[in-house]
């Protein structure tokens, strides 16, 4: 059975929970295409019942929201709040936390962010907040009409070293919430710490329909592929959570695969906040769940095709509420779709503050490597680049061979010509470059000490 927009079948048991969950889709489904002005008036309401609780039941932000008429603010009042950061977050924790959630939010969990950024911090949610999460996760299925009778593959981090190659876990169904409502085929996961070339046979053994995995694990395992002359047979769609898209990989995956990348929005604190169109390669945020905003440098809202900060209000999390919480991300604001939804458009996911360019002049700019040009000179098992300072960059490759002084030449000009500035390249050669701690990867990184 095919996943369909707004087709969602009925559950599959009789539990109250999965048909609270039918129930939730087929509202967002439909809503989905009212015109953008109804969605942000629905979604102001969702925005005032929100900051009303928080008021009420946090200290923090009975403080820090004092004198504001939370069941009259219109959306101008709404983007002067103070933007809340993943430092006040952590620091102020305990008095951000409400004393006390609805009931029919239902009982609370704990979640841990992973800390790739240095800066792991702890949220509390609701079962309210993860049958949203759930509902989302459906929806993603239902806007790319996914089969769910073929098999699903995973590729991604998981910690304590389970699920390892070469066996990693053969599954029975896709889970929950998937199999609540469909039979099925089998699914498959491997824990992306195992090595590229045990990846790259796993995955060959299983040749799945669909896999899933974080960007720069899926560009590793395509240029292996392309290395071997090894191609997926039954390959229809690759999805990517957890990095940066980048255009390139879109082709790489394209000219390598021969099928199309979706890709999803997503944190381990807030949940799903943007879903790829099924239309184009830009996304929609989800109004139902987040506010999206995109500011620039003054904390004003961003223009279409300007690039800005990322700040998210979680709108059900009332017993850790996330109210303009500054994610550490970059976007740029999209103009509407001709896809006939009203959400709004984000045109693309720059990834984070840290991976930006800073030129000595003191302009930023997203940093375009000239990679496919790079490895028409030499094969790059793995790639970081690191700023070090205004002048500086290191250019960290994994390597079969190590490049002669020629070649060295040839991606210093590369990546200059890409750059937009006579950097100093320095080159660094390491048998392997660490992921962070929950084992995404970052192909540039700006270090403190540029910003």
């Amino acid at each position: 059975m095919v996943f369909k927009s707004a087709s969602l079948p009925s559950p599959r048991d009789s539990s109250a929970g999965a048909q609270r969950l039918h129930d939730l889709v087929s509202r967002t489904e439909h809503a989905q295409w009212r015109d953008a002005r109804r969605i942000a008036k629905d979604q102001l309401g969702n925005v005032r019942s929100l900051l009303k609780h928080a008021v009420e039941h946090s200290s923090f932000y009975s403080e820090k929201f004092k004198g504001i008429g939370t069941e009259s603010l219109c959306w101008e009042e709404f983007q002067q709040l103070p933007i809340l950061s993943r430092q006040e977050l952590k620091s102020a924790k305990a008095e951000i936390d409400c004393e006390s959630v609805p009931g029919s939010h239902g009982a609370l969990t704990n979640t841990m962010t992973s800390g790739s950024t240095g800066s792991p911090v702890e949220v509390r949610a609701t079962d309210r907040v993860n049958l949203q999460w759930r509902c989302n996760a459906l929806r993603d299925h239902l806007w790319h009409q996914r089969d769910a009778s073929l098999t699903m593959a995973g590729i991604r981090w998981r910690a304590k070293n389970e699920a390892m190659a070469p066996k990693g876990w053969d599954l029975p169904n896709w889970g929950d919430p998937h199999s609540r409502f469909y039979e099925t085929g089998k699914a498959y996961f491997l824990n992306s710490s195992s090595s590229t070339d045990a990846q790259l046979a796993w995955l060959l053994e299983r040749d799945p329909h669909y896999l899933v995995s974080h960007p720069s694990n899926l560009r590793a395992l395509l240029l292996l592929m392309e290395e071997q002359s090894k191609r997926l047979k039954n390959l229809v769609q690759v999805r990517t959570v957890g990095e940066q898209v980048t255009d390139e990989l879109r082709q790489l995956v394209s000219r390598l695969a021969g099928v199309p990348l979706v890709d999803a929005y997503t944190s381990q604190e807030i949940g799903y906040m943007a879903l790829q169109c099924p239309l184009h390669n830009h996304y929609h945020t989800l109004s139902d769940s987040v506010v999206f905003e995109i500011v620039n440098s003054e904390g004003k809202p961003c223009e279409v095709g300007e690039l800005g900060r990322v700040v998210i209000t979680s709108l059900h999390n009332f017993a850790t509420p996330l109210i303009r919480y500054d994610v550490g991300d970059m976007a740029i604001r999209g103009g509407a779709c001709d896809c006939g939804r009203g959400l709004p458009v984000v045109e693309k996911l720059a990834g984070r503050v840290r991976n930006m360019l800073q030129l000595p002049d003191g302009s930023t700019r997203w940093p375009n490597f000239g990679f496919r040009k790079i490895m028409e000179v030499v094969p790059l098992q793995q790639f970081q680049l690191v700023q070090k300072d205004l002048e500086t960059i290191e250019f960290h490759a994994v390597v079969k061979q190590k490049p002669n002084t020629q070649q060295e030449s040839a991606i210093r000009n590369i990546l200059i010509e890409h750059l937009g500035h006579p950097f100093t390249i320095e080159f660094c050669y390491p048998s392997s470059i660490p992921r962070s701690a929950n084992g995404k990867f970052e192909d540039f990184v700006s270090l403190p000490s540029c910003r």
